[in-house]
C-alpha cells in the first residue's frame, strides 16, 4: 500500500511548479492591468451568506457522491475508509477543472488512485466509476425529461424553441436510455 512521505522535502522538483505557478500569475495581473483594488472592493461588497451557502452546498454535492462511491465500492468488496474516497473525489474534481475533459480525467485519476493503492482491484475501481456515472446520467435524464415538462406547463415558447426542446430533450433520453442498456 502506498504510503507518502509525512516530511515534505523542498527541493527544485517541489519548488519548480508553485514557482511557475506564482510567476505565471503575476505576468497576468501586470500584462492584463487588473485593478487589484477593483476586485477588492468588489469582494467586500459580495453577499457572504451566499458565498458561503454555496461552499457548503459544494462541500456536500461532493460528499454525497463519495458515499454513492462508496456504497459501490462496499458492493464490489473492495475496502476503502471514507475520508480516502472523499480525497479521491476531491481529487477527481480538481483534475477534472485542470483538464478540460469533463469527467473523463476526473474518473481516471479516482481508478489511478484506487489501483495505487490496492493491488487488483484495477476492474472493480472501472467498475465503481463507471456505474456511479450512469447512475448520474440516469439522473440528469429524469431532471432533464422533468424540467421540459415543467417548462411547458408554465412558459409559452415559440414553435420552434419547443420543437427543439422536444427534440434534444428525446435525442439525449434515448442515447443515455441506450448507453444504460449497453452497460
Amino acid at each position: 500500500m502506498y504510503k507518502p512521505n509525512s516530511k515534505a522535502k523542498l527541493n527544485l522538483k517541489t519548488m519548480l511548479p508553485i514557482t511557475v505557478g506564482l510567476s505565471a500569475f503575476i505576468l497576468y495581473i501586470l500584462f492584463l492591468n487588473v485593478d487589484i483594488s477593483k476586485i477588492s472592493a468588489m469582494a467586500q461588497r459580495a453577499d457572504l451568506t451566499i458565498y458561503s451557502l454555496a461552499i457548503v452546498v459544494s462541500i456536500g454535492e461532493v460528499f454525497f457522491a463519495t458515499l454513492s462511491w462508496q456504497v459501490l465500492l462496499s458492493i464490489l468488496k473492495v475496502k476503502i475508509s471514507i475520508i480516502r474516497s472523499f480525497i479521491y473525489t476531491w481529487y477527481s474534481t480538481f483534475i477534472d477543472t485542470l483538464i478540460p475533459a469533463e469527467g473523463v480525467s476526473g474518473e481516471l485519476s479516482k481508478i489511478y488512485l484506487m489501483t495505487r493503492e490496492q493491488s487488483g482491484i484495477s476492474g472493480k475501481a472501472v467498475a465503481s466509476v463507471f456505474m456511479q456515472r450512469i447512475i448520474g446520467l440516469a439522473i440528469n435524464m429524469v431532471v432533464l425529461v422533468l424540467g421540459v415538462v415543467y417548462l411547458f406547463n408554465t412558459v409559452s415558447l415559440p414553435s420552434f424553441v419547443s420543437n427543439l426542446t422536444i427534440f434534444l430533450a428525446i435525442g439525449l433520453t434515448f442515447g443515455i436510455a441506450l448507453l444504460l442498456m449497453i452497460s
